[in-house]
């Protein structure tokens, strides 16, 4: 009797058990359905909208229409360089105007692509001033998803210069900056908007027939030629001389030093302030100078007033040099047309040279 009643209980647990085991296997399946109704299934239709009442899918959206296309080729006279012209494009609609810029290819040729709806002007401008050489106010576009190909014939529109530049005595000048504008009028900017650097010579592309030319180099004074209609060389001057002396009471090689001294203009030359640094170098400061002896000469390019600056050396090993700065207040001089002939003894700051020297 104890055995049947023993194995009955046995039975209904094991029941139990499996009905159990069985219902979690119930639960998790409708979660997994559940799960994948509600995240999976909306991801997978895109491109349609959702939630229509009447049950049907809707129709995928439509993609955006192409944008109006823009090609041609610019004719030109032989030695221009198409890389020199800049293609500017300007779309106006209502009060709104968008402005895009493209170089033209080696070759003269452009293409724009997906230009937006307004009317089209094309600018084409030339060089570093952007002057312009020829302006389309409306062109005549094609319908969006259509090229629109133009011709420019641009032959005659430009001139080219080719400038030799020879130094001083005669020789190629190579640190040379050559800049040039628009022939100026009476009135007119005397900013020079155009430069070129390096050796000669020199080919220049302007939209004007008459142009004026400027030229500084390492050693020479500015050279400025007005009103330049044709190619030709340039020659160039030696710059202004500058004679320099040490106070009396100075004496470096007793000291057991070596004096130097730099030049540099005062003001900047408004002329030519599109110039690179070393433009600027070469026409706003002379090279350091040492001193031989109680006085030295220097060149500089151009009239005016320049600021004198001191600095000292003293050899300390046979790989190393002491510097001692002078430079706490410099002297000033001015450079006329008969100051060659002037000794200048500018300022020369002595209470702080014989400090250093005590310090060093």
């Amino acid at each position: 009797m104890w055995r049947e009643d023993e194995h009955t209980a046995m039975q209904q647990s094991y029941t139990q058990q499996s009905l159990g085991r069985a219902g979690v296997l119930v639960f998790l399946l409708l979660a997994g359905v559940t799960f994948l109704v509600l995240f999976f299934i909306p991801f997978q239709v895109t491109g349609y909208r959702t939630g229509d009442p009447s049950g049907e899918v809707p129709a995928p959206l439509p993609a955006p229409e192409a944008g109006r296309i823009l090609q041609g080729q610019v004719r030109l006279d032989d030695g221009v360089d198409p890389r020199s012209l800049v293609l500017k494009v300007e779309i106006m609609e209502g009060f709104s105007t968008m402005s895009l810029a493209f170089p033209l290819s080696a070759r003269g040729d452009f293409s724009v692509m997906d230009l937006p709806p307004g009317d089209v002007r094309l600018t084409f401008v030339l060089g570093q001033s952007e002057a312009p050489v020829h302006t389309i106010e409306e062109v005549p576009m094609e319908p969006q998803g259509r090229v629109t190909r133009l011709d420019v014939d641009l032959r005659g529109a430009m001139h080219l210069f080719t400038f030799e530049v020879f130094g001083p005595f005669g020789e190629p000048a190579t640190d040379v900056m050559l800049f040039w504008r628009k022939a100026r009028e009476d009135d007119g900017p005397d900013v020079y908007t155009s430069w070129v650097r390096g050796p000669s010579p020199h080919v220049v592309t302007s939209s004007s027939e008459w142009i004026d030319v400027a030229v500084i180099a390492s050693d020479a004074r500015v050279l400025e030629v007005p009103g330049v209609s044709f190619s030709r060389p340039l020659q160039l001057r030696e710059g202004y001389p500058v004679r320099i002396a040490l106070p009396e009471n100075v004496r470096p090689a007793d000291d057991g030093v070596s004096l130097a001294l730099r030049l540099g203009a005062l003001e900047s030359d408004p002329r030519f302030e599109r110039a690179t640094r070393r433009g600027r170098s070469i026409l706003e400061e002379t090279g350091e100078v040492i001193l031989e002896g109680e006085e030295v000469e220097c060149i500089v390019p151009a009239l005016g007033v320049y600021e004198v600056r001191w600095r000292a050396y003293r050899e300390v090993s046979r790989d190393g040099i002491q510097i001692l700065h002078l430079e706490d207040q410099p002297g000033q001089i001015e450079v006329s047309p008969g100051s060659h002939a002037t000794l200048f003894r500018p300022y020369f700051p002595l209470e702080l040279y014989r400090e250093k020297l005590k310090d060093s």
